[in-house]
């Protein structure tokens, strides 16, 4: 089956690699989560637990959409247009890294 842009002899569009913006989608969460983890910024440390409990769960919430976008631009690059790119492990290392200092600092 042929497409109008393959019968041109145009080749289709690629499909855009996870990049930059996954990337801070991913980090930023992380970042809030480890911060409540730690106390580090003190503006988190007046934090009642119901507070706790709802910005925790909107940053896992977040985290979850970053996987999600993730995902699918993973499966649409590897999968559709069968290429590699360095951009598609980088949000994996980001979480890996960022489970490595939950567990081994403590808080």
């Amino acid at each position: 089956m042929t497409t109008a842009s393959s019968r041109d002899g145009q080749q289709p569009a690629l499909s855009k690699p996870p990049g930059l913006l996954v990337l801070s989608m991913t980090v930023l969460p992380l970042v809030g989560l480890l911060g409540m983890r730690y106390d580090k910024p003190r503006a988190l440390s007046g934090m009642t637990i119901a507070d706790e409990l709802l910005v925790g769960t909107l940053l896992t919430l977040a985290l979850a959409v970053s996987g999600l976008v993730w995902m699918i631009r993973t499966l649409h690059v590897v999968g559709q247009d069968q290429r590699w790119s360095w951009w598609i492990v980088v949000s994996p290392i980001a979480v890996a890294l960022a489970l490595l200092v939950y567990v081994v600092v403590p808080a």
